[in-house]
C-alpha cells in the first residue's frame, strides 16, 4: 500500500508514498497504523483533493519535497487554508517552485500558526531560517530579511524565527511527535 514505511517506538509510524495513493488510501491506511509522518511523491493529484483528505489531522510532519509545479504556489494556497493541517508541527516543501505569493500564504494562515518547522530549501524565495556551525561544536542562527518582513507583515510564526538551540535545528520530526 506504500512506497516505503518505518517504525517509531514499536509501531509504523512513518510512510512514503505518492500523492495520488495517500488520496486514495488514506482512509485504509490510518485505520492500521498510528501513522504520524507522511513523505509524499509524485504523481500528486489536485492540490485541492490532497488538502481535503481528513486524516491530514492525524499527523505531525508532511513532507513533500521534489514536487516542483505539480505543487507550487497553487500547492502553498491549498495547504494555507486546509483547516486538516492545523496539528503539522514539520513540514517541508523543499523545491517545489514556491514564489512570494506560496510563501506568503503559508505565513498569512491561521491554520499553520503552530508549526515548528517550515522548509522551503530550493524554492525561488526561502525565508527559512539556517543554523551554521562557527566552530567546532559550536552552532549559530540566522534567518534571512525575508522573514523579518513576513513577520512584520502576518505577526510571529515559529518557523520564521532564529533557532533558540541552532545546534538541533532543523528540529527532527519525531521529537516533535513527542507531547
Amino acid at each position: 500500500m506504500v512506497q516505503d514505511f518505518k517504525f517509531q517506538r514499536g509501531l509504523v509510524a512513518e510512510i512514503k508514498l505518492s500523492g495520488a495513493d495517500f488520496v486514495a488510501r488514506a482512509a485504509k491506511l490510518f485505520t492500521l497504523a498510528p501513522i504520524q509522518h507522511v513523505t509524499i511523491t509524485l504523481p500528486l493529484p489536485s492540490v485541492t483533493a490532497f488538502f481535503e483528505v481528513p486524516q491530514l489531522a492525524k499527523l505531525t510532519s508532511l513532507n513533500m519535497p521534489l514536487l516542483g509545479a505539480a505543487f507550487g504556489d497553487a500547492g502553498a494556497i491549498a495547504l494555507a487554508g486546509c483547516a486538516h493541517a492545523k496539528g503539522l508541527k514539520w513540514i517541508s516543501l523543499n523545491q517545489d517552485e514556491l514564489t512570494l505569493v506560496g510563501v506568503e500564504s503559508l505565513a498569512a494562515s491561521t491554520y499553520l500558526a503552530d508549526v515548528a518547522f517550515l522548509g522551503l530549501d530550493g524554492n525561488p524565495v526561502d525565508p527559512t531560517p539556517v543554523s551554521q556551525e562557527v566552530m567546532e561544536g559550536r552552532y549559530a542562527g540566522a534567518r534571512p530579511v525575508l522573514a523579518e518582513q513576513l513577520e512584520k507583515k502576518f505577526g510571529p510564526r515559529r518557523w520564521l524565527q532564529v533557532p533558540e538551540n541552532p545546534e538541533d535545528w532543523p528540529p527532527h520530526r519525531e521529537a516533535l511527535a513527542i507531547t
